[in-house]
C-alpha cells in the first residue's frame, strides 16, 4: 500500500508549507502576500493611488507613490497546513507550519511622470513528503520502505519603472529569477529480523535555476466624480528562459556488524540545461469612492503548458486561471473614534492549479480578510489579514489541502525630498 501523504514527524523540520501537489513542475505558485491585497482576495490589478504600487503591475508605480515621497512595503506570513486523504475508507490526516518573509518592497520618484521600484517576492515554493512501504518482494530482501522529499522553490528580484501622463500609465519590470530545487529518495531496508544490519540508499538530485523575466503593464484611470473613480488595469509576464545545473549523488550507508559505513555509488558530472517557465496575462477593474470604500476583481490566466525543461520530464501540466474579487472599507484619518480610523477588507478566490490527480484537474478557492491600523502622525499603516484555502477534494479522490494563513505588512510612506524651512 503506498500512501501519498505528508509525515507528520518531518512537518517542523521543513522549510516550506507542507504540500503533496509541490512535488509537480517548480512547485506551488506563492500568491501575493502583501497583507492589504491578501485581506482582498488578491485583488490587485486595478488598486491606483497612494500606497498601491505593486510589482505584478508596474504601472502601478506611477499612482503609487507621490513626487516627494519614498514608500516601502514590507510583510511577514504564517502558515498552517491540513492535509486529508481517503485510504481503503479511512481519512487520514497530517498537519505542518511554516512562516517567513512575504514581499520587500521599495518604490521612489524620479520625475512626477516617471517612477520606480524594486521587489523581492518568493515566486514558487516545493515542500512535500511521501512514503511508501512493502511487506515483501521477489528478491526476498524484506520489508522495505521509500521516501521522497523535496524542497526549495524560485525568487525573483525585480527592477521595475513606470511613466504616465494623465490618466494612463504605463510600466515594465525586469527581474532576475533564482532559486534551487532540492529532491531527496531515500529506500530503506527493514530488517527487523537482523538488528545488527541496516541500510539505506539515498539518491539526492538539486537543480539550480537562474535567468531573466520581464513583465509590462497598463493602467487607465477614468475619474466620474471629484471624489470616485473607475480604475482598469493589466499586465503580462513574458514566458522566462532559465539556466538550469543539475547535480545528482546516490550513496549507501548503514550498519554492519555493529559498524557504520557510507559508500559513494554514483556521482556523474553536473547536467547543464534550459527551462521555459510560463507566462502569465493578468487584468482587473475597481471602482473607488475616496475616503468610503473600493470594490475590484481580478482575472489571470497562466500558459503551464509552456513549462519545458532539458533536464527532466515534468508531468503533464495543465493551463490555470483564477478570479479574484474584494472590497474595502477605507478609514476616515480624520474621525475621533477609533474604530473609523481603521480600514476593512474582505475577498474571495477561485482558481485551477497546474497539476492533475486522480484524473482531474485540481481546483481550489480561498477566502480572506483583513483591517489596516494607520500609524498615528505618519503616513504609514499596519495591514494585517486572515485567509483560508483549499487545493483538492477528497470528494473527487484527491488529496485535500487545507491552508490557514495569517499576515502582517507594514507600509511606509516618507517625505525625503522637501528642504526643511527653519526660523
Amino acid at each position: 500500500m503506498t500512501l501519498a501523504m505528508v509525515l507528520c514527524t518531518f512537518s517542523n523540520a521543513q522549510t516550506g508549507l507542507l504540500s503533496p501537489y509541490s512535488a509537480t513542475g517548480l512547485g506551488v505558485e506563492m500568491p501575493y502576500l502583501n497583507a492589504r491585497s491578501a485581506g482582498m482576495g488578491g485583488v490587485i490589478m486595478g488598486m491606483a493611488g497612494s500606497g498601491t504600487a505593486n510589482p505584478f503591475n508596474p504601472a502601478s508605480y506611477r499612482l503609487g507613490v507621490d513626487t516627494m515621497s519614498v514608500a516601502f512595503h514590507v510583510g511577514l506570513n504564517m502558515g498552517f497546513t491540513e492535509l486529508k486523504q481517503n485510504i481503503d475508507g479511512s481519512v487520514i490526516q497530517n498537519h505542518g507550519t511554516t512562516g517567513g518573509l512575504s514581499n520587500l518592497e521599495f518604490y521612489f520618484p524620479i520625475f512626477k511622470w516617471w517612477k520606480m521600484g524594486v521587489y523581492l517576492l518568493p515566486m514558487t515554493e516545493v515542500a512535500y513528503i511521501s512514503s511508501g512501504f512493502r511487506a515483501t518482494d521477489t528478491t526476498n530482501i524484506g520489508r522495505t520502505q521509500l521516501l521522497h522529499t523535496g524542497t526549495g522553490g524560485l525568487n525573483r528580484l525585480g527592477w521595475g519603472n513606470a511613466l504616465g501622463w494623465g490618466p494612463v500609465s504605463v510600466g515594465f519590470n525586469i527581474s532576475y529569477i533564482f532559486g534551487r530545487v532540492e529532491e531527496l529518495d531515500r529506500l530503506i531496508f527493514l530488517t527487523d529480523s537482523l538488528a545488527m544490519y541496516s541500510s539505506e540508499t539515498h539518491d539526492a538530485r538539486g537543480t539550480a535555476y537562474n535567468g531573466l523575466g520581464f513583465d509590462a503593464g497598463i493602467q487607465y484611470v477614468q475619474p466620474l466624480s471629484r471624489n470616485s473613480h473607475i480604475t482598469i488595469g493589466a499586465s503580462y509576464s513574458m514566458s522566462a528562459l532559465m539556466d538550469g545545473k543539475r547535480s545528482r549523488l546516490v550513496t549507501v550507508e548503514g550498519i554492519a556488524g555493529g559498524s557504520s559505513y557510507a559508500d559513494t555509488v554514483y556521482a556523474p558530472d553536473p547536467t547543464h540545461g534550459k527551462l521555459k517557465y510560463p507566462g502569465v496575462l493578468r487584468a482587473g477593474i475597481s471602482y473607488e469612492q475616496l475616503d468610503k470604500f473600493f470594490i475590484g476583481a481580478d482575472f489571470s490566466y497562466s500558459w503551464w503548458n509552456e513549462l519545458s525543461s532539458e533536464l527532466e520530464t515534468f508531468a503533464q501540466t495543465s493551463n490555470t486561471y483564477k478570479v479574484s474579487i474584494g472590497a474595502e472599507v477605507l478609514s476616515d484619518l480624520r474621525s475621533t473614534f477609533w474604530a473609523r480610523r481603521l480600514s476593512y477588507r474582505i475577498g474571495a478566490n477561485w482558481q485551477t492549479y497546474n497539476y492533475n490527480y486522480a484524473g482531474k484537474q485540481v481546483t481550489g478557492f480561498g477566502v480572506s480578510a483583513g483591517i489596516g491600523i494607520p500609524i498615528r502622525r505618519s503616513r504609514s499603516s499596519i495591514y494585517i489579514f486572515g485567509e483560508y484555502s483549499r487545493m483538492g477534494s477528497l470528494k473527487s479522490g484527491q488529496i485535500e489541502n487545507n491552508i490557514g494563513r495569517i499576515g502582517v505588512s507594514f507600509s511606509s510612506v516618507e517625505t525625503w525630498f522637501v528642504k526643511r524651512k527653519y526660523d
